[in-house]
């Protein structure tokens, strides 16, 4: 849409702006500034611009807006994961404990719970790698 010119690049910006997605607004008016439209590079950042407001107006006035995705999966998502953990934790407890001989059942859930703390400074080192 970017390349055959079909997308009114002022009009989408502006109402990035009133759906307040100030800095993809930002970012098109930047691109815009640099007018380089027959750049293939200025062309795909357009398009990378535009994508992540999900609002484009084009020239026939005409508005497209992209589906956002429903809460509602992102809630399964924590359903499936808190049960799971449940299950698992209860699994490798109960194991554990029952396994071990008498003096080593304190050792043994340590060990559990090491592992589970190994996972979660994984889990922050690799959130730390990622700037979002």
């Amino acid at each position: 849409m970017v390349s055959s010119n079909r997308v009114d690049i002022t009009a989408t910006a502006a109402a990035l702006r009133h759906e307040e997605r100030n800095a993809t607004a930002v970012t098109i008016e930047e691109l815009t500034k640099a007018s380089a439209p027959d750049n293939p590079k200025w062309s795909a950042s357009m398009s990378q611009a535009l994508a992540a407001g999900g609002i484009v107006i084009q020239v026939d006035g005409s508005r497209s807006e992209a589906d956002w995705p429903s809460i509602a999966w992102q809630l399964l998502a924590y359903v499936v994961i808190t049960a799971a953990e449940v299950l698992v934790s209860i699994t490798c407890l109960e194991f554990s404990y029952t396994q071990a001989p008498p003096a080593m059942k304190s050792f043994v859930m340590s060990l559990y719970l090491l592992s589970v703390a190994a996972g979660n400074t994984l889990t922050a080192l690799v959130l730390s790698l990622i700037h979002i």
